[in-house]
């Protein structure tokens, strides 16, 4: 007699790894798209420990660009490729414990399941039980006999010769590696006497299922669930319950009770019912929902909006102005020289640059500051508004008693300032980074870099399309930004140096933009500095100039600042050390916000995750630069009543059906890619294929490769590309990734450079929100030599390839053109 403790069929050391099951290869991609550390991904960590030369730049952009696509992984898109290459499992496990990344290691070790139930054994018959597993490094086996361990079987084989009564009892395996250990089930065997007459056949007779379970259970933790199905048959019959095709070993009854569920126990219940004649039927799939029930602790409770910002040691008199109603100044502990010319001495860190430095005044506190006895605003874009505005009107109102509907994002990046000394580093790689980690969330991330006042207004209106009632709405900004009236403004790329809040967008106006379209959960991250503007007093401004909160939401807040009022946020300087090279690109809150979620706090509560952050921020400033006066200290508002983190399940609802669909077609209209084309010039001489991935939703890449045909008859030297539209004369230029001149369009390719010939171009086309609607030409112009003809003649060629339609961003927004767009 033989039974079987087994796995489902595992890997062994020479197989390929595109052999692994498909949910193993997506965990394991999920975990590699992680950052290991600062900047440093896991996936590019393991590309570095591969055989050198085995991925070129070219091949790890597009595994890069993955990240921007609606369920792209770049990790998974590596171990495909690694796949196809016929790299094997146990190759994999030794990159994976060269970089010591010992969790997917745990994803690749082997998994005992359930073990078959043993047959009764006859008195005097041998019985061999067997347990089989799979894994690198091999598995090793000991045996159990009523929880008794066997020393001498330590084979995954136990043989008992000539059974006997005596070796009636349970039995199970141990298998173990250096990476985890796992039990089998529980054989039980039964020994009896000889039978001379086999027993009849008894045809199989399926049981009638007469009443299904629940479709859908929702509870809270503590809170007990319970599932029926009713079935009927001939003779008794038995049940098995399973979660997710997990066999529940307790779940062996036509009713499955769960006392005191956990989060951990959502997932899929069904039962398996079957009829003594081996017949069985599966129920009908229930859903079981376990939600945290909301919470609301002291510290959650919100912030007055207008909290005086905490005043430096030494504590300098209030000067207050003579003119009535004037607000107050004051003056911070000033500091050092030697600090304020920090960036022009080392170049070791630089603030954002601010159109007016004060390096030792703090904002005015504006005039209308809510009394003391007044209740603070739940919502910090309410101020003393709040109490006058009108009803509700047409606007939307979140339902805190329903889940999470969808999750869209909005983040913007602002770097290249048209005023010289705006110029920023690192924005766009803030922008990416925190694209890729939303997109591992399930959002749906609209990510759009170095935009006009005019643009930034139509991307606010076209992210007000994606929201709706309980959406999960988040909207991030880097750039330059200061404070005025309380409110916070962000400084487009054709802002100028006056900081005057008309030319601007306001945080606030977009918070109250999720908020009035019944957002349940609103985040407002902004990564700028908050010194105050100088423009002229707001009576002087007019309606159109400062914003004005209007009246209070439902719906929860979290605001995110990089820094505290009056202060600056910082970036590392490219120039400058940094403890890791990797913390060069990004700025200091973007950096410790991606160092947290490294950690696994991605699925922590909102607002505990930017605290966590803002903590790390303070940390860096003492131990990288320490007695810094002035260092940044992000602050964090939040009236967070549940437990609600960016990781929450989108609900199924059937109603959300028709609204979340015309979200999604909306989403994917503007991330939509050109397909890949093959363009030829002088005959064939040069033969290119044109390759497209989006770095950002309004930035499109381009690769030029040319084809094998062409390379033994020309050597390229060099190549030049430009964007022909007639409605834009002068569209921005072409920036290559190699490229060090960013006021150039040239890219030179020669001998000397030794470039791989199919790598010859990559190059980005910036701004597509400025394509209208008609077609844009694409030209490539080249230079190569050509061998066929003797003496080698030099010949200029241009590529051609027309864009049609507008790609990415360009397809819902038209430039210098108002723009409506609409989801029911």
């Amino acid at each position: 007699m033989n039974a079987k403790a087994k796995t489902h069929d595992g890997p062994r050391p020479s197989d390929s790894i595109s052999d692994l099951p498909y949910a193993s290869l997506q965990r394991l991609g999920n975990r590699l798209d992680l950052p290991c550390g600062g900047n440093q991904l896991y996936w590019r960590q393991l590309i570095e420990v591969m055989p050198e030369g085995m991925y070129d730049q070219l091949t790890v952009n597009r595994f890069a660009m993955n990240a921007n696509r609606l369920d792209g992984s770049p990790g998974y898109a590596l171990l495909t490729d690694m796949g196809n290459r016929g790299v094997t499992f146990e190759q994999l496990v030794t990159y994976l414990k060269s970089m010591k990344f010992d969790v997917a290691l745990r994803e690749l070790g082997y998994k005992v399941h359930a073990a078959a139930e043993a047959k009764p054994a006859v008195v005097g018959q041998r019985l061999v039980l067997e347990c089989e597993a799979s894994g690198v490094p091999q598995a090793k086996f000991l045996w159990f006999k009523e929880r008794e361990p066997l020393p001498v079987q330590t084979s995954n084989r136990l043989v008992l010769e000539k059974v006997g009564k005596a070796d009636e009892g349970s039995y199970c395996c141990r298998a173990s590696n250096d990476l985890n250990l796992e039990f089998s089930n529980w054989v039980e065997v039964t020994v009896q006497q000889p039978v001379r007459d086999p027993p009849k056949v008894v045809p199989a007779e399926l049981p009638e299922i007469l009443t299904q379970p629940q479709a859908e259970v929702r509870a809270h933790p503590g809170q007990e669930v319970r599932l029926v199905v009713v079935a009927h048959g001939h003779d008794t019959l038995s049940y098995q319950w399973y979660c997710d095709a997990s066999r529940l070993p307790y779940g062996t009854s036509r009713e499955l009770i769960l006392p005191q569920v956990t989060p951990d126990q959502s997932g899929m219940y069904t039962c398996s019912i079957t009829s003594p004649s081996g017949g069985s039927v599966m129920s009908s799939p229930a859903w079981v929902l376990v939600s945290p029930l909301p919470q609301t602790l002291p510290q959650q409770l919100p912030r007055p909006a207008f909290s005086q910002p905490p005043i430096p040691t030494p504590v300098l008199p209030l000067q207050p102005q003579q003119q009535a109603y004037a607000p107050l100044q004051w003056a911070p502990h000033p500091a050092p020289a030697e600090y304020v010319a920090y960036e022009a001495q080392n170049g070791q860190f630089s603030p954002h640059p601010s159109p007016s430095l004060h390096t030792t005044g703090l904002p005015e506190l504006a005039s209308h500051l809510p009394q003391q006895q007044q209740r603070p605003s739940r919502n910090p874009s309410s101020h003393s508004q709040a109490q006058q505005d009108g009803p509700v009107g047409e606007d939307v109102v979140a339902d805190p008693t329903q889940p999470c509907y969808d999750k869209v994002a909005l983040l913007i990046g602002n770097r290249r300032y048209h005023h010289g000394r705006l110029k920023l580093n690192t924005p766009e790689a803030d922008t990416q980074d925190l694209a890729g980690i939303l997109r591992s969330a399930d959002f749906k991330v609209v990510s759009l870099v170095n935009l006009t006042k005019q643009e930034m207004d139509q991307a606010v209106e076209y992210f007000s399309s994606l929201l709706g009632k309980n959406v999960y709405a988040l909207f991030f900004f880097a750039g330059h930004g200061f404070e005025y009236n309380g409110m916070n403004y962000m400084m487009a790329v054709d802002a100028t140096m006056d900081k005057n809040p008309a030319h601007c967008l306001c945080a606030q106006k977009v918070q109250h933009t999720m908020q009035s379209h019944g957002a349940k959960l609103s985040i407002v991250l902004l990564d700028m500095c908050r010194v105050r503007s100088h423009a002229q007093p707001h009576s002087e401004l007019g309606a159109e100039g400062v914003y004005c909160s209007p009246r209070h939401h439902e719906g929860y807040f979290v605001y995110g600042f990089s820094c505290s009022p009056a202060e600056r946020a910082y970036e590392i300087s490219h120039s400058g050390p940094a403890s890791r090279p990797e913390e060069r690109e990004n700025s200091i809150f973007v950096a410790a916000l991606k160092e947290h979620v490294q950690k696994g706090t991605l699925a922590t509560r909102v607002d505990r995750l930017l605290t966590e952050a803002a903590e790390e921020v303070r940390l860096r400033g003492v131990k990288n630069f320490p007695g810094t006066v002035g260092w940044q200290k992000p602050e964090i508002r939040s009236n967070l009543g549940e437990a609600l983190a960016l990781t929450d399940p989108v609900s199924r609802a059937p109603e959300m059906d028709g609204p979340r669909a015309e979200r999604l077609e909306l989403w994917r209209k503007a991330h939509r890619v050109p397909s890949s084309v093959v363009v030829a010039a002088n005959d064939g001489e040069l033969v290119a294929r044109l390759h497209f991935e989006a770095e950002h939703t309004n930035v499109l890449v381009v690769s030029v490769e040319l084809l094998n045909g062409c390379l033994a008859s020309t050597e390229i030297e060099t190549m030049t590309a430009k964007v022909v539209n007639p409605h834009i004369p002068e569209f921005p230029h072409l920036p290559s990734q190699d490229e060090v001149d960013p006021t150039t369009t040239q890219f030179h390719y020669g001998h000397d450079q030794k470039r791989k010939k199919k790598d010859l171009m990559h190059f980005r086309i910036p701004d597509i929100q400025k394509l209208k609607t008609s077609p844009a030409l694409l030209v490539i112009a080249a230079t190569y030599t050509y061998f066929d003809q003797s003496p080698h003649e030099h010949r200029h060629a241009d590529l051609h390839h027309t864009i049609s339609p507008p790609p990415l961003y360009a397809q819902v927004v038209s430039y210098n053109q108002p723009t409506h767009f609409h989801v029911n």
